[in-house]
């Protein structure tokens, strides 16, 4: 352990005494570092970390299939067939998507909302932050329209009026009233503001709609979700809808001949857009990284000629060659260390660029930020960093011509032919990752 103090002291002393090299050094790496993490941060509130419902794994989404087309909302009738002929699913629920004009206020508002079947919240296994989720009543023909709020929306269009609970309010010209209030963390996208109870049973189509939405099977307009028995699998689910959709095609050829059904997760159908270009962004910034880190090693290859001479008294003085190697990556590890601690600042500056340069509609973007996960990662790529380019300087330094050196004195016998052949080396991996940084 006193070695190692020994190694991290005499390391520290030598970055200060060479401030030149040492910040060309660390503004690189933590240029590279901090636009891992910066993308890191990205990818894993988007694509790694789990949905904020209870058991999101056993969340699906259903699209249906049509001539020409993959994703295609549902029809109402085909809807209710699917909830009600499945042993798979614990709960199927229905939503249509629609904006509500707020009136009897000050200014009318569009506000972003959804009308559900009375499952949906409940299938979501919420618990209200204040009044309740929809009940069966509130599906059931005749029944009062019932509107519950998203956390923010009764703060910011509603003032966090605490008072908010049975009061109406006017969507598209009729009274709603208020019954309830979800979690703050709940968000199913980000633009759905309020919840509405169906007319009868499923969403209708249009607010002032009167027609027998129940049994028709020509007008797709309904998104579908569902939850799996936890005894249940994906593929389990996806062959009983199938043998679903092939009796109504049996019944129905004229709607259903020639449509199918396709079941993903909720995260798959939540993340699917933003997947492709958010890895290749990941891969970009790792390839920034490793040119960085050739760069790195090449100042450090340069480095080690001068300090040649040096290295070979040590050695010549008893130090092991595993002695030597310690101590050079010891001096890596602390360049690597601060601009870890660097990458942080830029990092939380590229994590506020990305988003505000980001389109409104990407998913979960409100959770993007700097937290524990992404502080690990950036330790753990500070370290692997350090390791990388820290290694060929510290193998080739670590193995001087004595004789060479010690007699002629000077740094030329450190610039042999295979050193120059690991700078050549890493030369030439610069460029060639440039170059497929630059076609990608």
């Amino acid at each position: 352990m006193e070695s190692i103090l020994q190694d991290v002291r005499q390391g520290a002393r030598l970055l200060v005494k060479r401030p030149g090299f040492s910040v060309i050094a660390v503004l690189t790496l933590a240029l590279g570092i901090g636009a891992n993490t910066a993308i890191f941060s990205v990818v894993n509130a988007i694509l790694f970390r789990p949905l904020p419902f209870a058991e999101p794994d056993r969340l699906v989404w259903f699209w249906e299939r049509q001539p020409q087309l993959e994703t295609a909302p549902f029809a109402a009738a085909d809807f209710l067939d699917f909830q009600s002929q499945n042993q798979t699913f614990e709960d199927v629920a229905a939503i249509r998507w629609m904006n509500f004009n707020l009136t009897g206020r000050e200014q009318p508002e569009l506000i972003p909302g959804a009308i559900t079947s009375v499952n949906f919240l409940s299938m979501m296994k919420l618990q209200p932050f204040s009044g309740r989720l929809f009940v069966p009543e509130d599906g059931q023909a005749g029944a009062p329209r019932v509107a519950i709020l998203n956390h923010h929306s009764w703060q910011n269009r509603f003032g966090g009026d605490p008072d908010i609970l049975g009061k109406s309010i006017t969507l598209n010209g009729e009274a709603v009233t208020v019954v309830g209030v979800l979690p703050p963390d709940f968000k199913f996208n980000n633009r759905t503001e309020l919840w509405v109870n169906p007319r009868r049973i499923v969403p209708e189509p249009f607010p002032d709609y009167r027609g027998d939405h129940l049994t028709n099977r020509g007008m797709h307009y309904l998104r579908v979700v569902g939850r799996l028995r936890p005894e249940a699998s994906l593929a389990q689910a996806q062959a009983e809808i199938d043998t679903v959709v092939a009796r109504l095609q049996e019944q129905f050829p004229n709607s259903n001949g020639n449509h199918s059904v396709r079941l993903i997760s909720l995260h798959e159908h939540i993340t699917g857009d933003v997947r492709p270009a958010l890895l290749v962004l990941l891969g970009a910034v790792g390839l920034v990284l490793m040119i960085a880190c050739a760069n790195v090693a090449n100042l450090m290859l340069a480095r080690a000629t001068a300090r040649y001479r040096e290295i070979a008294i040590r050695t010549a003085l008893g130090a092991g060659r595993g002695r030597v190697i310690r101590q050079l990556l010891t001096e890596s590890l602390l360049l690597a260390m601060v601009s870890g601690a660097l990458s942080v600042l830029i990092a939380w500056l590229g994590v506020k660029l990305l988003v505000a340069v980001s389109p409104a509609d990407t998913p979960r973007l409100d959770t993007v930020g700097i937290d524990g996960q992404v502080l690990m990662f950036t330790l753990g790529i500070s370290i692997v960093t350090g390791l990388v380019f820290g290694l060929v300087p510290a193998l080739q330094a670590s193995k001087p011509d004595l004789n060479s050196v010690l007699k002629e004195g000077g740094r030329s016998g450190g610039a042999g032919a295979t050193r120059n052949r690991a700078r050549s080396l890493l030369v030439v991996s610069e460029v060639a990752l440039s170059l497929v940084l630059l076609a990608g």
